[in-house]
């Protein structure tokens, strides 16, 4: 994307609206990967970056691909993402309210979601994938074992090269069974 071109430049923020990330549906406020990007228009302007536009207020980026959403990006705060923000927003699974937040840990994310399809750690990060027919979650904690953002849209692991990349050992397709829901 060029940085000269910013179709957002003209959206007006609709600051009375909640933001909502549905689980469930791998959407935000209505809006999901592969819709159009400017469906995001309620949020405002946004700043430009290599792969799509950031929303630092709101702790929201979203990477596109020829006009449509390709991911949503939700940041805690976290000091290893700065400039990133805090999302402003609430979580829904299971349709009740969900609590994440820099001071999630893995563990709590393990209650809330149950078991990825796929954990992997470097000398950075552990990023856990979970996959669903609707799209994959990756959740990125700092070694510090906090979390620092969460990422929905299509699924980067059906690639087979990514896959690969990143040393997925399991059969592709994942059996696609929802993880528990909160009680």
């Amino acid at each position: 994307m060029l940085p000269w071109l910013n179709p957002t430049r003209a959206w007006e923020e609709n600051s009375r609206l909640t933001l909502i990330v549905d689980l469930d549906q791998n959407r935000l406020s209505d809006v999901r990967a592969g819709d159009p990007v400017e469906k995001l228009s309620f949020l405002g302007p946004a700043e430009v970056t290599p792969s799509g536009f950031i929303w630092p207020r709101k702790g929201i980026d979203v990477t596109a691909c020829d006009g449509g959403i390709r991911e949503l990006g939700f940041y805690f705060g976290h000091a290893a993402e700065p400039n990133k923000g805090v999302f402003v927003g609430g979580f829904r699974y299971g349709l009740v309210p969900v609590r994440l937040s820099k001071a999630s840990s893995e563990l709590d994310v393990l209650a809330l979601f149950g078991q990825p399809y796929w954990r992997d750690q470097d000398e950075d990060e552990i990023l856990l994938f979970f996959e669903f027919p609707t799209g994959e979650w990756q959740l990125e904690f700092d070694l510090d074992a906090t979390l620092k953002h969460l990422r929905i849209g299509f699924s980067m692991l059906a690639d087979a090269e990514q896959r690969a990349a990143y040393g997925v050992t399991k059969p592709w397709p994942p059996d696609f069974m929802l993880p528990p829901r909160p009680v």
